[in-house]
């Protein structure tokens, strides 16, 4: 069992992992799990990202936990969250996947 499904069943706490230690979880393993993004979503977050910069997933990690981001993004927050955010590695042009 890896560290996300003893999350998931309850037989690890999420507070035991740090934001480094989200962000070493396999990407693989965690998209796997979701449904792929609308072209609205990828767009949204890739436009996120460039205006943000290096601190994108921390600001709008951010934005979820004060329930303060735009629309389009904080669905991502109902349907993918955290973790999947955590793990999630944009392109060389920008593109998350």
């Amino acid at each position: 069992m890896n560290a996300l499904q003893a999350v998931r069943e309850g037989q690890a706490s999420a507070a035991v992992f740090t934001y480094a230690a989200w962000e070493r979880l396999s990407h693989e393993a965690i998209e796997a799990d979701y449904p792929p993004l609308m072209q609205a979503q990828a767009a949204a977050l890739r436009d996120y990202a460039r205006t943000y910069g290096p601190r994108w997933k921390p600001m709008l990690r951010a934005e979820w936990l004060n329930d303060t981001a735009e629309p389009m993004l904080h669905s991502l927050r109902n349907s993918h969250g955290p973790l999947w955010l955590a793990a999630l590695q944009l392109s060389a042009d920008g593109e998350p996947g």
